[in-house]
């Protein structure tokens, strides 16, 4: 207590030259970390404008589609046969099937991509690859439109496999994730 009053010692407030260097190292040291990071830090924004968008559009979606006799008519629910699977895989716009079916009452004469919701008939929109036989591949590499691309995911994509006794289709399977099935 000075005079009184109650006075705390402020070593700030009185410049001597030890706390000046102190405060002064102090200040160089964190202007020099703040340079240092400058470079960091701008490659990590940088990084986000330009590698994210990229790697985003490079994931890879795997579908399936579990084919299995699907009368389209009451006068074929006797006469089909059969059963398969297909594995649909997404990167990008580029759709790559790989399938297979067994069994079947007669020969196959088409594969189809058809577009509709479950449960529902709908137009063709892309041709695939088959063995002519009543077992064989189904096989396609195809480009979507970004439509496409919504409708697969909304589970609006079926294959359908068409045979000589069965032209409007003996087997039909929805495609979904993969994962819907593990």
């Amino acid at each position: 207590m000075i005079f009184g009053k109650n006075i705390r010692f402020n070593p700030g407030a009185i410049p001597s030259t030890a706390h000046q260097k102190v405060r002064d190292r102090t200040r160089n040291k964190a202007r020099f970390k703040s340079r240092r990071s400058l470079p960091f830090r701008l490659l990590a924004i940088a990084s986000l404008f330009f590698i994210a968008p990229f790697s985003a559009s490079a994931q890879t979606e795997t579908f399936r589609a579990r084919l299995s006799p699907m009368p389209t008519t009451p006068q074929t629910v006797n006469e089909i046969t059969g059963g398969g699977e297909v594995i649909l895989t997404l990167i990008g716009n580029t759709l790559t099937i790989e399938g297979s079916f067994e069994r079947m009452s007669s020969t196959a004469m088409a594969a189809h991509v058809h577009n509709a919701p479950p449960a529902r008939l709908g137009p063709v929109v892309h041709t695939l690859k088959f063995t002519d036989a009543t077992a064989g591949e189904i096989t396609a590499q195809l480009q979507l439109s970004d439509d496409q691309v919504a409708e697969l995911k909304a589970n609006n994509f079926y294959i359908q496999v068409h045979s000589m006794n069965n032209p409007s289709g003996e087997l039909r399977g929805w495609v979904f994730l993969r994962s819907h099935f593990d």
